[in-house]
């Protein structure tokens, strides 16, 4: 075996074990049920949220997996990302411009990525406002 070769094969087997051991539990079925169950009341939370602040304003990309809504600004001129985004933060609520994780040329400027996954529903909600307030007021 060549040196890196070694490295990738003799990771830390211990860890391995234990790993494969936690996943073989029947309690990680349970708390993997748990999870998915409270990400997705996360996420149908803030998409309700998004669907009746910012009705006609923007399109909601619905998700398959992950944590984030993707958002798409629906206007007859272009939206300043990133002029919505520095509004945004200023208000205390961060948000990221989508086109940061879009290959140039299937870029989409006008898209915004939220992270449903970690604030509560109280925090959610108030940033959701604050969302449409600034999206209301330039577009």
């Amino acid at each position: 075996l060549v040196g890196s070769e070694m490295c990738i094969r003799d990771r830390n087997n211990i860890l391995q074990f234990v790993l494969l051991e936690c996943l073989k539990d029947p309690r990680y079925q349970v708390h993997l049920s748990n999870l998915k169950a409270y990400y997705k009341k996360k996420y149908d939370f803030m998409y309700q949220l998004i669907s009746k602040e910012l009705s006609g304003h923007c399109r909601i990309h619905p998700i398959e997996g992950g944590m984030f809504i993707w958002l798409e600004i629906q206007s007859n001129k272009e939206a300043d990302i990133m002029k919505i985004a520095q509004k945004l933060l200023a208000l205390g609520v961060a948000v990221v411009p989508g086109a940061v994780f879009q290959l140039p040329q299937n870029r989409v400027e006008n898209t915004i990525r939220l992270n449903f996954s970690f604030e509560s529903m109280e925090n959610t909600t108030v940033g959701i406002q604050k969302l449409a307030e600034v999206i209301k007021s330039e577009y």
